[in-house]
């Protein structure tokens, strides 16, 4: 169950990354019609997030899935959403979100293989898991329930 609420948690601060709040967001500058900048910074984020997992999958098999895993999610929503699967042959910029998934993807399935979701989980990475998910979740009920009420 810690590894479910861990990849929920990085699922959520990634799509929280790539929104932002700044007009140099990924999201913000593929909504303001700045479409390669905002695929190409897309590529970037998703590359640097599945470094950070990889990283992460050094430190625990089982929390590195995890964390692939809900990129992975997080990546293939976002493409699909904004309709960037139309716009693949538009050119370099568009190829690179793909590309990350894929990648990903490959990733993930490797640490499947090896059995990482069986992994056992040490003390010391309960607490890491439990270090990002007391703050994302919080942040989270932040954004959705409580901002609304006071701003």
């Amino acid at each position: 169950m810690l590894s479910l609420l861990f990849g929920v948690a990085i699922a959520l601060l990634f799509f929280y990354v790539l929104r932002g709040t700044g007009s140099r967001a990924p999201l913000a500058l593929i909504n303001n019609g700045s479409d390669e900048a905002g695929a190409a910074a897309l590529a970037a984020h998703a590359f640097i997030a599945g470094g950070i997992a990889l990283l992460l999958r050094k430190l625990s098999e089982r929390l590195g899935f995890f964390g692939l895993l809900a990129l992975v999610l997080t990546l293939l929503g976002v493409i699909i959403a904004w309709g960037l699967p139309a716009r693949i042959t538009d050119g370099l910029p568009f190829v690179g979100a793909p590309t990350a998934l894929l990648v990903l993807v490959l990733f993930a399935f490797k640490s499947w293989q090896r059995g990482a979701p069986r992994a056992p989980l040490t003390r010391g990475t309960r607490a890491l898991a439990l270090a990002v998910i007391a703050p994302v979740l919080l942040l989270a009920l932040w954004i959705v329930a409580l901002r609304p009420l006071f701003f």
